[in-house]
């Protein structure tokens, strides 16, 4: 597509939503850095009939960026593949 993007990996050895550990970059703490350094967001997710229960709209796969989305200021996309 020609676009630029930045990927934020969570540390490697902390899989977690949130850790207490000092050094750790949970993926909680990566989707708020996401969300604040975003100029245009994109939610690419796989179909679902359930509802997110991050966003609570059903027909796509619960993911994190419904909740990177629902912090980010800029403007998002939900791009169901």
């Amino acid at each position: 597509m020609g676009l630029p993007f930045h990927i934020i990996p969570p540390h490697y050895k902390h899989l977690h939503w949130e850790c207490s550990m000092p050094a750790c970059y949970g993926y909680k703490a990566r989707n708020l850095d996401l969300a604040d350094g975003a100029d245009e967001l994109y939610n690419i997710t796989t179909p679902r009939d359930l509802p997110c229960k991050h966003c609570g709209i059903s027909g796509h796969q619960e993911n994190g960026g419904c909740y990177t989305m629902k912090h980010c200021e800029k403007t998002t996309h939900l791009v169901v593949l």
